[in-house]
C-alpha cells in the first residue's frame, strides 16, 4: 500500500497537479472577522468569507445562521437598508455548506434588491466551475421586487457557474439567471409553505452571444406561484442572439403554473431543449406551446410532498424516466449518490426525473487526512453482496457508460484503482506532503451485481475530497 502513495505522489508531481486551493471557513456562532478565517480561527460573516479571496479557494460554511438579523449579511447597517454580496470575475471559487440543513441564509423577509443577493458576474474565464455554490438552505426572502432572490448569475464572458444542492423555502425567485455560458442550477429543491407564493427559476438571455448555454435539471419545484420560467431576448439583443437551454427532469408540483414560457417575445425561442420533465397539479401544468411530448402532466408518486419528501415510490414515473443524454454537470444526486443507476435493475441505466435517484450502492469516507489512513465504506441497499472496484483520482468527469451509468472520474488521471467488496471498506494511507495541500482528488466506487448471465453495474456517488 505505501508502494502505491510513492507512486502516487511521484504521479503528482510529475503531472500537472490541479490548483491548489486555499481554504476558508465561516462559523456564524463562533467566528469573528477578525480572524484569519483558518478552520480553527474561522471568520463570522459571509461577506468576509466570500470577499477576502476571487480565486482559487473553497469557502467552508459551517452549520449557523446568516443573514441580517444574526452575522449582518446582506444589510447595511449605516444606510440602513439591504446590501448585495457582488462575486465579480471570481475565478476556481467554491462556496460550500458542511451541513445543508444545519447551514442557512436567512434573508429574514428582505427583498428590495434588483436580481439576487449573491450575484455572480462576468467570472474571467473557463474553468471547471468556475464559481460553485452548494450545500446551502437558503429562505425567507420577500417580494417587493419580482426579480429579487438569493441568487442571480449574470455574464458576458465565457465562464462556469453551477449552482446545486440547495434547498430553498420561502425564497421569491430563488435562482435568477440571465445569460452566461456553461451556467448550470441542478439538483435542488425549491419548496413555498405558502401556495403559489413567489417564482421560482427564471431563465432568460440577455446581453448574450450565439453560443450561450445554461442548464437547468433535475430540480423539484413544489407550491410556488410559477415553478420555471425561461424567455430570450429584448431591445437590449438588436442581432437577436440566444441562450442555449436544457432543461430536462424537473418536477414542479403544485404551483399556480407549472413551466411557463414568457410570452413576451413569442418568435424568439429556437434554442430551447425540453425533455423529460413532470408538471403536476398545477394550475397550468405546461404553459408552453407546443413543448415535446416527453414532458408530461402526470402523478410523480412522491413520498410526502407535503412534509417535503420528494423520494419516488415504488411505480413512478421518474424512476429511469429522465433524458438520456448526459449533461455538463451530472454526476450526483441531492443525497450525494450516483445519478444515473438502473433504479429497476433492467440492464438499463437512465436518470430519474428529479432530485434523489433509486440507488443500490452508496460509498463514504472517514478520516481523509493526510498522513493518516482513510477508511472508504461501500454501502449495499439490496440483500447479498458483490464485488467492486474502489477508485481516486485527480480530475473529476461526468462520463456517461450507457448502459452502465455515471464514471465521475477523468480514466487518464485515476491515482488508484484497488478491489473492494459492497458491503465492505478500503482502507488508503494518505500521503504526508505539504506540496499536495489542498489539492482536490475525487473518489468513486463501481459494484457488478451478479444477474442471471451476466452482471448489473452499481456505481456509487462521487466524493470531492481534498489533500
Amino acid at each position: 500500500m505505501k508502494r502505491i502513495w510513492i507512486v502516487c505522489a511521484s504521479l503528482f508531481l510529475a503531472a500537472a497537479i490541479p490548483a491548489q486551493l486555499t481554504h476558508l471557513w465561516v462559523d456564524a456562532a463562533n467566528g469573528s472577522d477578525n480572524n484569519p478565517g483558518t478552520r480553527a480561527r474561522p471568520f463570522k460573516t459571509l461577506t468576509k468569507g466570500l470577499t477576502t479571496l476571487k480565486a482559487n479557494a473553497v469557502v467552508h460554511v459551517l452549520p449557523g445562521v446568516y443573514g441580517p438579523k444574526t452575522t449582518g449579511d446582506f444589510w447595511d447597517n449605516v444606510n440602513k437598508r439591504s446590501k448585495v454580496i457582488q462575486l465579480n470575475s471570481y475565478r476556481n471559487f467554491h462556496v460550500v455548506g458542511a451541513d445543508r440543513d444545519k447551514c442557512i441564509v436567512d434573508f429574514n423577509g428582505l427583498g428590495d434588491q434588483y436580481w439576487g443577493f449573491i450575484q455572480v458576474r462576468n467570472p474571467s474565464q473557463i474553468k471547471d466551475d468556475s464559481v460553485e455554490v452548494c450545500n446551502l438552505t437558503f429562505r425567507n426572502v420577500g417580494s417587493k421586487s419580482w426579480a429579487c432572490g438569493p441568487l442571480h448569475v449574470h455574464g458576458w464572458q465565457d465562464h462556469h457557474t453551477n449552482i446545486h444542492h440547495n434547498m430553498y423555502i420561502d425564497c421569491n425567485s430563488a435562482f435568477i439567471i440571465w445569460s452566461g455560458s456553461d451556467a448550470a442550477f441542478h439538483d435542488n429543491i425549491i419548496v413555498s409553505t405558502v401556495q403559489g407564493k413567489g417564482v421560482s427559476i427564471r431563465v432568460r438571455g440577455e446581453n448574450t452571444r450565439d453560443g450561450d448555454r445554461v442548464y437547468v435539471y433535475n430540480n423539484l419545484v413544489y407550491n410556488t406561484r410559477i415553478g420555471l420560467e425561461w424567455s430570450d431576448g429584448t431591445n437590449w439583443t438588436p442581432n437577436k442572439t440566444f441562450v442555449e437551454k436544457f432543461i430536462y427532469n424537473n418536477i414542479v408540483l403544485n404551483c399556480s403554473t407549472g413551466f411557463n414560457q414568457w410570452a413576451s417575445y413569442p418568435t424568439l425561442f429556437p434554442k430551447v431543449h425540453f425533455e423529460n420533465n413532470i408538471a403536476w397539479k398545477c394550475g397550468a401544468n405546461y404553459n408552453v406551446p407546443s413543448y415535446p411530448k416527453s414532458n408530461r402532466a402526470v402523478d410523480p408518486k412522491l413520498a410526502n410532498p407535503a412534509r417535503f419528501d420528494f423520494h419516488p415510490l415504488a411505480g413512478s414515473p421518474c424512476l429511469d424516466g429522465g433524458f438520456p443524454a448526459g449533461l455538463l454537470f451530472m454526476m450526483n444526486d441531492f443525497a450525494g449518490n450516483a445519478r444515473v443507476a438502473d433504479a429497476d435493475l433492467d440492464g438499463k441505466s437512465l436518470p430519474d426525473i428529479g432530485p434523489y435517484e433509486k440507488v443500490q450502492a452508496g460509498l463514504s469516507v472517514s478520516n481523509f487526512v493526510q498522513g493518516r489512513t482513510a477508511t472508504f465504506q461501500g454501502k449495499n441497499f439490496l440483500p447479498g453482496g458483490y464485488p467492486g472496484i474502489f477508485f481516486l483520482g485527480y480530475a473529476k468527469a461526468s462520463l456517461v457508460l450507457s448502459p452502465f451509468g455515471i464514471f465521475g472520474l477523468e480514466p487518464a488521471k485515476i491515482l488508484v484503482g484497488a478491489p473492494m467488496t459492497f458491503p465492505g471498506k478500503y482502507q488508503l494511507p494518505i500521503p504526508s506532503n505539504p506540496l499536495l495541500k489542498g489539492v482536490p482528488v475525487y473518489a468513486q466506487a463501481l459494484g457488478f451485481r451478479p444477474t442471471t448471465g451476466g452482471f448489473v453495474f452499481m456505481p456509487t456517488g462521487r466524493l470531492d475530497l481534498y489533500l
